[in-house]
């Protein structure tokens, strides 16, 4: 049996699963902030981030069998540069959700060429998901890789 995975918008009764997504220690060591995030905290930069209209930010949540069991988002800088960043719950990986969720929300962003990730080197998954998806290598240190969506890098 194949499981189906949806792809939508995330709603405020989400963000209690992308925080705990956000927050498991697997996840957070593929992440280039590592800080384990308060629910206090999180639930009021989660509305005003996400869902309002006009603040110029997405997030999309993935599901399977009704559970959210991943997170995209995608973070309007000052310049205009969107940065992207994925988390799939650690049960749920190895079974193709990422690059649903990434390929299915990429297809609603409208302005492609100025979306940037960061992947930490050490996580070579994350880095071929990107890859596979259209992104380029444009930088590196010694910490991590920078991507940018497309063939024409900013």
């Amino acid at each position: 049996m194949t499981k189906r995975h949806t792809v939508r918008k995330a709603t405020i009764g989400d963000a209690p699963r992308v925080l705990e997504i956000r927050n498991h220690p697997t996840t957070r060591a593929a992440s280039l902030q590592t800080d384990e995030i308060p629910w206090e905290r999180h639930a009021p930069w989660f509305e005003r981030t996400y869902l309002t209209e006009d603040a110029g930010h997405s997030c999309f949540v993935v599901e399977t069998e009704g559970i959210v069991v991943g997170y995209c988002r995608y973070d309007t800088q000052d310049d205009g540069i969107m940065l992207v960043s994925i988390a799939v719950d650690p049960e749920f990986r190895g079974q193709g959700i990422g690059a649903s969720l990434l390929s299915e929300s990429l297809a609603t962003i409208t302005e492609k060429s100025r979306i940037i990730a960061e992947i930490l080197k050490r996580n070579d998954a994350s880095l071929n998901l990107f890859i596979r998806n259209g992104f380029s290598i444009i930088d590196e240190d010694d910490v991590k890789y920078r991507l940018c969506y497309g063939s024409d890098p900013l």
